[in-house]
C-alpha cells in the first residue's frame, strides 16, 4: 500500500490497521501468540503527507522508515546522497533538507512516537547519476538518474579508487560516493563508515534497530557484517576470535576476516587486491619475422608462471 494518495485514503489506511490489530488482539487472547504489525513508511516531509503518522503509531509495533531513494525522482535531477546518516547540506541549494537517518527519528520523535516503535532504514544499494560536470567533485551537481544497481561487493572490485573513480567523504551527510570525471559518472552508495554513524545514532536515539533493503537479493553483499557488528557491539561487546582468510593469488583477490564468536558479526574485513600477473624481466621468446609477431617470456614474480607478450 504504498502510498494513500489522497486525504480520504489517509485516513481510511489508519483506520485499517485500527481492523487489523483489533484482530490481532482477538487471535492473542484465544491463542497467546503475540502477532507483530509493522509497516513502511517514507522519509522527510513525505511521512506526513502520506500518513497520518500518530494515529498509525497507536496500532503499529514499529515504523521501518524507508531511508533510502531520497530525491531520486525527476523534481530533484541532482546529485546527492540516497541514504545519507544525517540530511544533504547542498550549498547550491538544488537538493532540499531533510531526510536521514537522524533526520527522520527527529521528525518522528516530535510527533510523539516513541523510539521503540522507530526502526531506521539502510540503502544497501548505490544510485547513479549520467552527465554530472567536473565541479565539486561531482556532488549536487545536475545529471541524469540511471536505474543502475551496484552492490558494494562489485562497488569494491570494480570502482572503489578504480577505473578511474575515486572515493570521496562528505563531512556533513557522513557518506560517501564516487565520481570519474572522465566519464561525467557519480555514485551514491552505503559504506562501512556510513553504517557506523547511522549505528551510533540508533544507538543514541536508543530506537528500535535498523532494517535494510534489501536482503533477498545481492544488494547488501559484502556489508551485512558491517551492520550485525556496529549493532551488536550495542547489544555485547564482541569477541573477535574467529578468523577467516583467503590467500592472495593472480587471479583472485585475497582477504582477511574477524567474526564475532558470540553473533557472528563481523568486525574487520581487509581486502589484499593485485592486478593479475607481474613480471620485471622479459627474453625474446620467438623473434618477430616480416609476415609473424614475435613474442616475449618471462616468469612471473609472484606465483612463478610464465608469460607471454606480444612483440610488434
Amino acid at each position: 500500500f504504498e502510498f494513500p494518495q489522497d486525504l480520504t485514503l489517509k485516513d481510511e489506511f489508519a483506520l485499517f490497521l485500527g481492523e487489523v490489530r483489533a484482530r490481532f488482539n482477538a487471535r492473542t487472547a484465544s491463542t497467546g501468540r503475540k502477532d507483530i504489525l509493522s509497516i513502511a513508511t517514507p522519509a522527510a516531509h513525505w511521512a506526513t503527507e502520506k500518513y497520518d503518522l500518530v494515529a498509525c503509531a497507536e496500532y503499529l509495533d514499529y515504523f521501518n522508515i524507508m531511508n533510502y531513494d531520497l530525491y531520486c525522482g525527476t523534481a530533484v535531477p541532482y546529485t546527492h546522497h540516497h541514504t545519507p546518516p544525517y540530511d544533504n547540506i547542498d550549498p547550491f541549494g538544488h537538493v532540499p533538507r531533510g531526510g536521514s537517518v537522524q533526520g527522520d527519528i527527529n521528525l518522528y520523535k516530535s510527533l510523539g512516537i516513541p523510539g521503540d516503535k522507530i526502526v531506521s532504514g539502510m540503502g544497501l544499494y548505490s544510485r547513479e547519476w549520467v552527465g554530472v560536470a567536473n565541479r565539486n567533485n561531482g556532488l549536487f551537481q545536475g545529471g541524469g538518474l540511471q536505474e543502475s544497481n551496484y552492490h558494494y561487493d562489485l562497488i569494491v572490485s570494480s570502482y572503489l579508487n578504480r577505473n578511474g573513480y575515486t572515493r570521496y567523504w562528505d563531512d556533513n551527510s557522513k557518506a560517501p560516493y564516487l565520481y570519474n570525471p572522465s566519464t561525467g559518472i557519480f555514485l551514491s552508495y552505503e559504506d562501512p563508515e556510513s553504517i557506523r554513524y547511522k549505528c551510533e545514532i540508533v544507538a543514541r536515539e536508543r530506537v528500535r534497530g535498523v532494517m535494510v533493503f534489501d536482503y533477498v537479493t545481492c544488494d547488501g553483499a559484502g556489508i551485512f557484517g558491517y551492520i550485525k557488528s556496529q549493532i551488536g557491539t550495542v547489544l555485547h561487546s564482541c569477541n573477535f576470535a574467529t578468523i577467516e582468510t583467503q590467500a592472495l593469488s593472480c587471479d583472485e583477490n585475497g582477504h582477511e576476516s574477524f567474526y564475532c564468536s558470540l553473533c557472528g558479526a563481523l568486525s574487520k574485513h581487509r581486502e589484499i587486491y593485485r592486478e593479475g600477473h607481474y613480471c620485471e624481466e622479459w627474453e625474446v621468446g620467438v623473434a618477430p619475422t616480416e609476415t609473424k609477431a614475435g613474442y616475449y617470456v618471462g616468469t612471473c614474480l609472484f606465483c612463478g608462471d610464465e608469460m607471454q607478450k606480444e612483440i610488434p
